[in-house]
């Protein structure tokens, strides 16, 4: 008996990276993604949290463009707890997925006379 092949084309989902544990409070300075957009697109959403993710403190969601790029993620609020959802789309029809080959995030720790108002 024949199989009949797997349907051939571009792929899409979702995929959430690992929490990254600060270790105390820090700000986040940007995000840089490498990125193959294929006959696709990808966004991705950056969340923070203060309790290990029992709740989600904070979003911002951005739009990846082919090629390395960085983005500003100025404005969020100190966290100790961040990760990165990566959603990948295609159209119908479309054969090639996104690629995501690279994602980072920089982010600069606080002292506690940062947190208090008192330090630079």
């Amino acid at each position: 008996a024949a199989a009949c092949p797997a349907a051939l084309g571009a792929l899409q989902g979702t995929y959430t990276t690992q929490t990254c544990d600060w270790g105390q409070p820090a700000r986040l300075n940007a995000m840089r993604a490498t990125v193959t957009l294929g006959d696709g697109s990808v966004t991705a959403k950056i969340e923070t949290s203060r309790d290990g993710f029992r709740t989600v403190y904070q979003t911002r969601s951005v739009w990846l463009t082919d090629g390395a790029s960085g983005t500003s993620l100025s404005g969020l609020a100190p966290a100790r707890y961040v990760r990165i959802v990566l959603h990948l789309t295609t159209p119908g029809g479309a054969l090639l997925s996104p690629v995501v080959t690279d994602a980072g995030l920089a982010a600069e720790p606080l002292t506690l006379e940062r947190l208090r108002g008192t330090g630079r």
